[in-house]
Formats: C-alpha cells, structure tokens, sequence
C-alpha cells in the first residue's frame, strides 16, 4: 500500500521521537521489552557506597536489637543466629566510623528518620 506507514516504520518513528524529548518531558514507565518505551536515565539518585553500607548496618542492628530481645526471653537461637549476635561489635563500630566520616549527612538522616517516628 503506497502512502500508508509498516507498523515497523511507526514505531522506529516513535522511538527515534522519544529520544529527541528531554529527561523532564519523560514519565517513567515500566520496560516492558526491547521496543517498550525507554525509561529516562538520572532521574533516580545513586546512593554513594558508605550510605549503602550504613543502611545495610543498621538493619543488621535492628535484627541483633530483636535476637537479644528473644534471648531475653529465654528462646533457643540457631547458628546462624547467635553469629549475628557475635557481630553486635563489629557492626556498631562499623556505624560508628561511617559517622565520624560523614557526620552532616548521618545526622540528617537520623533527624529525618526521628521525625518520622
């Protein structure tokens, strides 16, 4: 059929269309595929590695704070458990010295973190 555009062609027209639009026009969308709808990069912030590794600390913390909860009350613990209980030192002086690094940032989050309680 002469004039009429392949389904092919549309959607090679459409992608090429949507990487002329700007980050800030884009909604995020869910991939669906190669040919879905391209999801615009930098809108998410990475989170740098020290506050990775302080989110993963304090949950670990949070896990050792209940272990020694059920201690208390006198319930037998796995290995793997009373490992983690073993680890109390080391993770609390891991918090520790991520805060000394970076006191402004470690100090809003928890202010933050308050404020939501």
């Amino acid at each position: 059929r002469v004039g009429q555009e392949t389904v092919k062609a549309r959607r090679k027209r459409q992608r090429l269309a949507e990487d002329k639009t700007t980050v800030e026009e884009l909604r995020v969308v869910k991939k669906r595929g190669p040919r879905a709808a391209r999801a615009p990069t930098g809108l998410t912030k990475r989170r740098p590695p020290w506050e990775r590794r302080l989110r993963g600390l304090l949950k670990v913390n949070e896990d050792i704070g209940h272990l020694e909860d059920r201690v208390a009350r006198g319930e037998a613990l796995d290995d793997q458990q009373r490992r983690k209980l073993a680890r109390k030192d080391e993770v609390l002086l891991s918090i520790d010295e991520i805060a000394t690094e970076h006191p402004e940032a470690v100090a809003k989050k928890f202010a933050r973190k308050n404020q939501d309680c």
